[in-house]
Parts: C-alpha cells; sequence; structure tokens
C-alpha cells in the first residue's frame, strides 16, 4: 500500500533530513547558523527548489500539489518566524520560497516532457 505513494524511498529520507534542517534552522537565532547572510534569499530559493525536486522525484504526487503544500509550509514557516522574539519573518523570505518552488515545480515539468517526447521517438 505505502508503495503505491513512494516512488524512491531513500529520496524520501533525503527530503526529510532537508525538511527537518530547514525547519530547525527557522527557529534558532541567527547568530547560530553557520551560513553567510548576505546570499540569503539564494539560499532560501535553493533550499525550496531542492525540497521540492526530491519530494517529487521520491513520491507519486504531481509537483504542482507537492508545490501547493509547500508554499503553505514557507508561509507557516515566515509566520512562525514572526512570532519569535529573535527571529523575523520577511516577505522577501517568503517570495525567495515561492521563487524556488516555482522554478522546481517548472523544470520538473519541462524534464518530463522532454522524457515523454523522447520516449516516444525512441520507441
Amino acid at each position: 500500500m505505502i508503495h503505491t505513494y513512494i516512488r524512491h524511498p531513500w529520496g524520501l529520507v533525503f527530503a526529510l533530513i532537508i525538511f527537518l534542517i530547514f525547519s530547525v534552522a527557522a527557529v534558532i537565532p541567527v547568530e547560530y547558523i553557520p551560513l553567510d547572510t548576505r546570499y540569503d534569499k539564494i539560499q532560501h530559493a535553493s533550499i525550496f527548489l531542492l525540497l521540492t525536486c526530491s519530494i517529487t522525484a521520491s513520491l507519486r504526487f504531481n509537483q504542482w500539489l507537492i508545490g501547493c503544500l509547500l508554499s503553505i509550509f514557507a508561509v507557516a514557516s515566515e509566520c512562525i518566524q514572526n512570532l519569535l522574539s529573535y527571529r523575523s519573518g520577511s516577505w522577501e523570505d517568503l517570495y525567495a520560497d515561492f521563487i524556488g518552488i516555482f522554478v522546481a515545480c517548472l523544470l520538473i515539468e519541462l524534464v518530463v516532457r522532454v522524457y515523454r517526447v523522447l520516449r516516444k521517438l525512441l520507441a
């Protein structure tokens, strides 16, 4: 039953590790995060791009559905950061998250379409 939804179990483990790292990093003080904050927006977009791709590759669900669910998670993480006294959520971070999710969904759509065309040509 579970294999009807999971395509690659190790990819799902990888996605869960990324998800947990981002979740922990979202609630600890910025001083304890060992990343350069000059590239914060690129890091936000990259994390969500990687998260979207890894979850989509691991599960048998449409990438746009996964993108919508990750968008809700992005909004929730920024709202939670606004509630913490030592963190602050920002619209720019949320936009970067959305951009990463959207670019990942478009890339997956492109790869799937190219794969289908090549499969028809080679069959």
